[in-house]
């Protein structure tokens, strides 16, 4: 509803597409990756303008698999961990809250989460 009168059109994936930080201003855009969606834009759209009026960063976390990080924080049988939702996970959120509810009162979730656990992202500790 920010602005209603205009196509929201962004790039999600990229090899142009740089790593920012909250210190870094939303003007803050790469032309290359500009005229890759004027690109995408000319060959799916039709009679959709190609100059935007308006620029900004998106900002939301990413794991670096671009999963969702959900489940046990390894060492800590008690806390649970639902995170890196890497720009998509609002669609999953009655989900997402279901599974977090069944792991907090049970335990347990019915839906298999080891494509999404917290250990992936833990590195073996290398004994001398």
């Amino acid at each position: 509803h920010e602005h209603s009168e205009l196509i929201k059109v962004a790039l999600h994936q990229s090899p142009v597409i740089p790593e920012i930080t909250p210190e870094d201003p939303h003007e803050n855009f790469n032309n290359e990756i500009l005229e890759h969606i004027k690109e995408f834009i000319e060959k799916r759209m039709v009679n959709v303008e190609t100059s935007p009026l308006h620029i900004e960063n998106c900002r939301y976390t990413m794991s670096e698999d671009e999963n969702f990080v959900i489940g046990t924080l390894p060492g800590y049988n008690n806390v649970y961990v639902a995170t890196g939702f890497s720009g998509h996970g609002f669609k999953f959120t009655p989900l997402v809250g279901k599974i977090v509810a069944d792991l907090i009162q049970t335990g347990i979730s019915n839906i298999d989460l080891s494509h999404f656990s917290p250990e992936k992202f833990i590195e073996p500790k290398h004994s001398l």
